[in-house]
């Protein structure tokens, strides 16, 4: 009798990405596994589906789209998912929490890698084994041939390139100085991102800030170099453009990922800097893999470094982009978008950074002049409007009262009024997220606007007159008698209109505020503190509320009464 034992092999299936057959590294991973699984009796099996620029699309956003289906349908077709590290805040909702699952071997990985590329709301959604970042192809022959040094800063670079072009163009008119590669997509951004940080002062700063001479000069110094050594066009080209000039001869310096593979003649090195010893790496890649590990001490060990270059693993000074960021995606998009527009339209430098920074940037009125004097004139302004309306009226309660002086009072109120709110309901309204046709036409028609608020004013002030005030004694038994101000029933009706649009500009502010605050999200234009308008709603409110105070009750009275 035999006993025959079947085991059933489980199969699983991954899904990845790569520009090319030749460069992924899934296949290594995923076959390393099925010979261990073999070799131990695992009785496991992984199958790899992989997607390049030759099966499918070389744009990052179509495998995205791919994942979008399979994750957001619940399409149970793999098991494994190999995706680019920016989109761990897209897809973390559909991923298990690697913690409580392989909690030792986490331990092993350098944490700033993992806290920046793997997390989702306290949630380890990946690893990131697959690494990659960008580095600088030399032609050594080339520099070899005019005895020219491996540029290790951005001048370097610039003069070492326009010495070899011009030295090169009786011969060669089609080298290729430099790439730059700033393809419209997420590639072109890592590029933006890693030139900016190369510009920091020292290695150890932090990020340099957007509205700083650190970035201006990024933005001179890469447009420089564009126009005298390069064309938009190939600034623009995408991935497949650099692999086939580190395939073919004719190019000086290459801008492009570590792990391609390349033609004998290019050699290797970390991006420059704005100094020696200052450099930039955006670290991209997908959260699977074997090629830039996160674990550093790799790098250390003799057998790893007989196979890769540990000096460049070494000395890279990588940047992480802000990828766990609402719609960190459309934030990206506008970001290269100003950026190109400087680069390759000509925009104003000024502009173009302005623009970036206003993407996430709340705006607010400030005293403060640090940007500019706007805030502080407001704020000036609005004091000397409140201050003549408070005073005037004070000196008008002066002496003897006149029914001039209750039409100048009711005026001098009105006015303040428009003065003070018109101005926050403005710029309320050019800022409102949504787009309304209304709202748009008052924003390039500002001096209308006001001007319909002020003629508001004086109609009514005017229609006033037709029904003036009274001047009506009040006789307070054995106390002080004093007069006040009076309206007949026509003036009340008029009155009453006033306070009516004036109460319904404040709620139409109040809501806008609201509404703009819960739109906040996903409006990326300029925008107003909500806090700050409604300060500045309790002070024109307190102000023009004046007439209800105690210390006037005396002198302003809009009742109707009958004579003494």
């Amino acid at each position: 009798m035999y006993i025959i034992n079947v085991v059933k092999t489980i199969t699983f299936n991954a899904l990845a990405f790569s520009y090319s057959e030749g460069t992924e590294v899934y296949s290594i991973l995923i076959n390393g596994f099925n010979k261990y699984s073999r070799q131990n009796n695992l009785d496991i099996d992984i199958h790899l589906n992989l997607l390049t620029i030759y099966n499918s699309s070389n744009e990052i956003k179509d495998y995205r789209s791919t994942l979008d289906f399979i994750l957001q349908k619940d399409y149970e077709r793999y098991d494994f998912i190999f995706y680019d590290l920016i989109y761990s805040s897209r897809f973390g909702s559909n991923l298990l929490d690697l913690k409580n699952i392989i909690p030792e071997e986490i331990k092993e990985y350098n944490p700033k890698f993992i806290n920046s590329t793997g997390y989702y709301k306290n949630k380890l959604v990946g690893l990131p084994v697959f690494l990659d970042f960008f580095v600088l192809y030399y032609n050594e022959p080339l520099l070899n041939k005019y005895n020219q040094k491996v540029p290790k800063t951005w001048n370097e670079l610039y003069d070492t390139g326009k010495y070899i072009m011009e030295k090169e163009k009786k011969n060669n008119n089609n080298i290729i100085i430099y790439n730059g590669f700033f393809p419209a997509e997420e590639n072109g951004f890592s590029s933006l991102y890693e030139l900016i940080y190369s510009y920091r002062e020292f290695v150890n700063s932090t990020f340099p800030d957007l509205n700083s001479l650190s970035t201006e000069n990024a933005f001179k110094m890469i447009k420089k170099i564009k126009d005298d050594l390069s064309s938009d066009e190939i600034f623009q080209m995408k991935a497949n453009f650099a692999m086939n000039c580190l395939d073919e001869e004719n190019s000086l310096f290459i801008k492009f990922v570590n792990t391609r593979k390349t033609n004998s003649i290019y050699k290797k090195t970390i991006l420059p800097g704005v100094q020696e010893g200052i450099s930039g790496a955006t670290i991209i890649g997908y959260n699977i893999g074997s090629v830039l590990s996160p674990i550093t001490s790799l790098y250390g060990e003799e057998e790893v470094c007989q196979k890769i270059d540990c000096e460049i693993y070494k000395n890279i000074q990588p940047v992480f982009r802000p990828t766990s960021m609402i719609d960190y995606e459309n934030y990206s998009n506008k970001y290269l978008n100003y950026f190109s527009r400087y680069l390759f339209k000509n925009d104003s430098l000024h502009d173009s950074i302005r623009n970036i920074i206003d993407i996430t940037k709340i705006h607010s009125i400030s005293i403060g002049t640090s940007e500019n004097i706007v805030g502080l004139f407001t704020a000036i302004s609005i004091f000397l409007i409140l201050a003549f309306s408070f005073l005037s009226v004070c000196f008008l309660e002066m002496g003897t009262v006149t029914v001039l002086k209750c039409h100048f009072i009711q005026f001098i109120m009105s006015g303040s009024f428009t003065l003070t709110v018109v101005p926050i309901l403005y710029k309320l309204i050019i800022d409102y997220p949504k787009e309304i046709k209304l709202f748009e036409w008052i924003s390039s028609n500002r001096y209308y606007f006001l001007l319909f608020f002020s003629m508001f004013d004086i109609l009514f002030n005017l229609l006033t007159i037709i029904s003036p005030f009274k001047v009506i004694d009040k006789i307070i038994p054995d106390g002080q008698n004093y007069q006040v101000c009076s309206f007949s029933v026509l003036g009340n009706i008029i009155l009453t209109i006033i306070v009516i649009f004036s109460v319904s500009n404040y709620a139409f502010i109040f809501y806008l505020g609201i509404n703009m605050e819960v739109c906040d999200k996903n409006w990326s234009k300029k925008t107003i503190n909500v806090n700050k308008v409604k300060y500045n709603i309790d002070i024109s409110i307190n102000t023009s509320s004046v007439a209800n105070r105690e210390d006037f009750t005396n002198f302003y009275d809009t009742s109707t009464t009958t004579d003494y």
